[in-house]
């Protein structure tokens, strides 16, 4: 288990396909990434001004619904997006 994961509920999680991480997202706008083998975490991004209402992903893209937009993000930008301290959002 891990304690105190986000500073509000957390409202989505979804398993990255292709990568061991982990996406959650919560009531405060944060996306946060997991590392899967050790529960660690990989980093985090105020994606939105309102809630993330849900996550998807595909073996492309990511999807975080909030109640204003639907930000498509490129798995592989996204992940290693996380690792550098940077966000791309998906272009296509």
């Amino acid at each position: 288990m891990i304690n105190k994961a986000h500073d509000d509920w957390v409202t989505g999680l979804v398993l990255v396909p292709g990568y061991n991480h982990l996406l959650s997202g919560c009531r405060g706008g944060v996306l946060k990434v997991w590392n899967i083998d050790n529960c660690s975490l990989v980093g985090e991004v105020n994606a939105h001004n309102s809630p993330v209402n849900a996550l998807t992903a595909n073996s492309q893209l990511l999807f975080a619904a909030s109640k204003y937009d639907l930000p498509l993000y490129s798995v592989h930008r996204f992940t290693t997006a996380y690792m550098s301290d940077q966000l791309h959002r998906a272009t296509a």
